[in-house]
This record gives C-alpha cells, sequence and structure tokens, in this order.
C-alpha cells in the first residue's frame, strides 16, 4: 500500500501548514508508516479506498475505525474516545521544527476540539469521533498539502 496516499487521506492535520521541509516531511512519514500499516491491515483498508479519498479531498469513504486507529496510535483519540487536543499541539512539536507550523498545529487542534461536544454513536470507541476529526482538519487546513 502506498503510504503516501494514507497520509494524504488520513493525516489531513499535517497538510495546513504553511510550508514543510522535505526533511519534516521525511521524517513525519517515516514515523508513521507502521502505524499506518497496522491499522491498514487490521480493518482491510485497500490502496483503492485511499486513492479515492486522495482524489476527493475526504476521507468519506474511509471506514471510521480504521481512522479511529490511526488517530488511537498516533495518541490523539484518547481511551475514552475523545479528542485530545493538548496531545496533537504535543506532536505538532514532536514533527514540525519550523514554529510557524507548529502555531498552525495549535490554530487547528483549538478549533477541533469542538468536536468532543458531538453526540456519537460509539461512545468510547471512537470511530465516530475520529471522522468528525478528520473532517475538521481537512475542512481547516488549508489549501496547501506537504503530500501533493
Amino acid at each position: 500500500m502506498s503510504i503516501k496516499y494514507v497520509c494524504v487521506a488520513l493525516l489531513a492535520f499535517t497538510a495546513y501548514a504553511i510550508a514543510l521541509t522535505q526533511e519534516d516531511k521525511e521524517a513525519f512519514l517515516t514515523s508513521i508508516a507502521p502505524i499506518i500499516g497496522e491499522c491498514s491491515k487490521e480493518f482491510g483498508v485497500s490502496e483503492g479506498e485511499i486513492e479515492v479519498a486522495k482524489a476527493s479531498h475526504s476521507g468519506e469513504g474511509l471506514k471510521p475505525c480504521f481512522v479511529a486507529c490511526f488517530f488511537k496510535k498516533l495518541g490523539v483519540i484518547n481511551d475514552n474516545g475523545d479528542f485530545d487536543a493538548e496531545a496533537a499541539k504535543s506532536k505538532g512539536k514532536q514533527f514540525f521544527k519550523d514554529v510557524e507550523d507548529q502555531n498552525k498545529v495549535t490554530e487547528i487542534a483549538d478549533i477541533c476540539n469542538s468536536i468532543n461536544a458531538e453526540t456519537v454513536s460509539d461512545k468510547t470507541q471512537g470511530c465516530d469521533r475520529s471522522k468528525l476529526l478528520m473532517e475538521c482538519f481537512i475542512k481547516n487546513k488549508g489549501g496547501f498539502s506537504p503530500f501533493v
């Protein structure tokens, strides 16, 4: 499976940065590759599904629990199935060296924290909330994508 396509579909929250360095992009992709592989295998997400998500600039066709698997393993969806904005901000500082990029991560994490107030049907499982989170990231990232 192409990690690049998975990243575009799942990691919209990294695409809101203004000018990620090639070094930051490569380090990020390397660090998340095992997580993507595990979750893809566990939830049977095909490269075709990911390509459709990429082409449509939407994660609509991706399985919610696949998205949750990734976000949980990344540490931004907690055991209660809620978005952990502080963990997302910390990840932004971990993955991106540029202060402007880190500030954009903080801004979007603060905006998307509102999804925790949404009613979801799966309670602590986190699948529904993860889809809401991905939609929020995509909506608020702006036009820049380091992966395209």
